[in-house]
């Protein structure tokens, strides 16, 4: 199957089947949800990711410069939410929904799919440390700033470490790293269940996507989230590959990384841009209407990937 071809199945696909399943039993959607969340986040991603960095094949000190990457093109991504925002003359309480819906990235969903499709699982292992501080940035700004202009003020979560998600996923690049360092050889027939359980986690995700998203007030919307989701793509790609050329990494692993920081640059919103707004009180349109450009610009750039990529790795 065509690689665009996959990932656009694999997305609309998975959506239309939760929004099938919550049109069928309203009722029982948050528990449907929250068990293909636990599926994907603390089983199929966490094990696809120990397999990816038991069979990888270059390990060295450049790796540590990804977090860092990763971190300040999340932090980028919520800085120009807000400098748009301010410009579309928007109120605190919307710059609170358009901000984090710029730090917001579909990394688990979108970005081990991409990875693993077009760079295969090189790519994919590079994924854990990109996204090391995710969870900090998320929990520990996006939410605190949503939550001081929402009208239902609520606890969000402290403690990240003690994430079971966050847990899952450090323990098996841990275990991974063990058994790569060890000079234990991965079993050849392992590449084909890795092969399985990314587009399996990418569905599971969607599917909880489909099971939360209500097109209810988004038409209004529209055209203030299209400059946010525009800008995205073009510009954090151009700041990641930008941040790996001032630190000497474009060579690294004939281009891997730069490659990567490429990809997981362009993803587009997560889901969790809906969820503030549902939790806080803020305007729920708006977050939905910046989620689904934002997917939708990421399928318009998709093609182009194989073009980008050529000119990174020749």
């Amino acid at each position: 199957m065509n690689d665009f071809v996959l990932i656009f199945v694999v997305m609309v696909a998975g959506f239309t089947l939760g929004q099938l399943l919550f049109a069928w039993r309203p009722e029982t959607s948050g528990r449907l949800r929250n068990l293909a969340v636990a599926l994907a986040l603390r089983i199929t991603v966490p094990l696809s990711i120990l397999l990816a960095i038991w069979n990888l094949k270059q390990l060295h000190w450049a790796l540590v410069w990804l977090p860092l990457i990763g971190g300040a093109i999340m932090l980028a991504g919520f800085q120009l939410g807000l400098v748009v925002g301010r410009q579309l003359r928007m109120s605190g309480a919307e710059l609170a929904v358009y901000g984090p819906g710029g730090g917001f990235v579909n990394l688990g969903a979108l970005g081990s799919l991409t990875l693993f499709v077009y760079l295969g699982e090189p790519g994919l292992a590079l994924l854990p440390l990109y996204k090391l501080f995710e969870e900090l940035i998320y929990f520990g700004l996006l939410f605190p700033y949503a939550r001081r202009h929402g009208q239902f003020p609520v606890d969000t979560p402290s403690r990240v470490w003690r994430d079971p998600v966050l847990l899952a996923v450090v323990g098996c690049w841990l275990c991974g790293m063990l058994l790569n360092l060890g000079g234990i050889s991965r079993p050849a027939w392992m590449g084909s269940i890795t092969s399985l359980l990314v587009p399996l986690s990418s569905f599971l995700l969607m599917i909880s996507v489909g099971l939360v998203f209500r097109f209810r007030a988004l038409l209004p919307e529209l055209g203030r989230a299209l400059p946010l989701a525009l800008l995205r793509v073009i510009l954090l790609p151009a700041l990641g590959l930008g941040l790996v050329w001032l630190l000497g990494l474009q060579t690294f692993g004939d281009g891997l990384l730069a490659a990567s920081v490429l990809i997981l640059a362009s993803m587009p919103a997560a889901v969790l841009t809906i969820v503030p707004a549902s939790l806080y009180g803020l305007n729920q349109g708006l977050a939905n209407a910046c989620w689904l450009l934002s997917n939708l610009v990421f399928l318009c750039w998709l093609p182009w990937v194989p073009s980008l990529l050529s000119w990174i790795r020749p």
